[in-house]
């Protein structure tokens, strides 16, 4: 069996599965292991115990675990290589004593899920944000992330932008897969069609010449009928003639009624006095009613009238 395997990007091209499977035969090597890798999740997942860091021509081995600076891209070796302390070993008491292969369990070698979209857009505007602040803190070195942070910016946000529009076509196929779905479920539940409206009639067929002359006929008996029953309805008889001889006296009585109810309610209204609602009310109804009154008395003295000359035209 080999005591030391080189690994060069071992999950280029693999699913989770596969990845799964290769950290656990990876958890049951009792050999040395050399990965290079830029899986993070992977990296994180095999607990390295030394770390080799290459920038500037150079590779610096420190015996340690990963910490955050190991997969930023904005620090090209500034940080890990000019400022990286070596730190010393545990001593024996403290360090972790190696696990057999039945202590290890599946959960040792599981990677660490994918992020998602959502989460990869916000660490990109985070780093985004951080670009200034980083290259701040950096001193002399600043002016190197300065050359760099214009390029990585415009990255970042091509990688956002990217992203966002992966996740506006994923919910626009979420939402079409939605709606086929609930078309399948509320498959035989649709409401049954309208019925087609009924066909029009057919035309009637055009009045024969006898119809016509018929019909004629029919309305001026009609026309004659009604005229007969209302010279009828005015006969002017002895109640007629009763009503008659009052009834000029009759409407000069209601007209001066009305006339005299009419002024009180515009001397009330030229005056402005603040009357209770429910009085001015009643004035404003006494005059209506007078006035109506005083009308009908001289409609009807109009219609005996035209009785009058009806009975007068008759006689002679």
């Amino acid at each position: 069996r080999p005591h030391v395997l080189l690994l060069d990007e071992p999950t280029n091209h693999l699913d989770v599965d596969a990845i799964a499977a290769l950290l656990d035969a990876i958890g049951k090597y009792n050999g040395a292991l050399v990965v290079v890798s830029h899986d993070r999740a992977f990296c994180e997942a095999i607990d390295a115990t030394h770390v080799g860091y290459v920038a500037d021509g150079k590779v610096l081995v420190e015996e340690r675990s990963l910490r955050q600076s190991d997969f930023s891209e904005l620090d090209r070796g500034v940080v890990n290589v000019a400022g990286a302390v070596s730190a010393p070993p545990p001593p024996p008491s403290l360090a972790e004593p190696e696990r057999t292969e039945e202590e290890r369990g599946p959960q040792d070698s599981a990677p660490k899920p994918p992020e998602s979209l959502e989460d990869k857009i916000a660490a990109a505007e985070a780093a985004i944000e951080a670009l200034g602040a980083e290259r701040a803190s950096c001193g002399e070195e600043g002016a190197l992330l300065a050359e760099l942070e214009e390029e990585k910016r415009g990255a970042l946000q091509a990688e956002v932008e990217a992203w966002r529009a992966e996740l506006e076509e994923r919910a626009a196929q979420r939402k079409a897969a939605e709606e086929a779905l609930e078309k399948v479920f509320n498959r035989g539940f649709e409401p049954p069609p309208p019925p087609p409206p009924p066909p029009p009639p057919p035309p009637a067929p055009a009045p024969s010449q006898r119809q016509l002359a018929k019909l004629s006929e029919e309305l001026s008996r009609t026309g004659r009928v009604k005229k007969k029953e209302k010279e009828k309805k005015k006969k002017f008889g002895k109640r007629e003639k009763a009503e008659y001889a009052t009834i000029e006296a009759d409407v000069a009585e209601l007209e001066a009624a009305a006339a005299k109810a009419e002024a009180e309610l515009q001397e009330v209204i030229a005056s402005r006095k603040r009357l209770p609602q429910m009085q001015q009310l009643a004035l404003v109804n006494a005059a209506a009613a007078a006035r109506r009154a005083a009308d009908d008395k001289m409609d009807r003295y109009l219609e005996l009238e035209e009785m009058l000359e009806l009975a007068e035209e008759r006689g002679a």
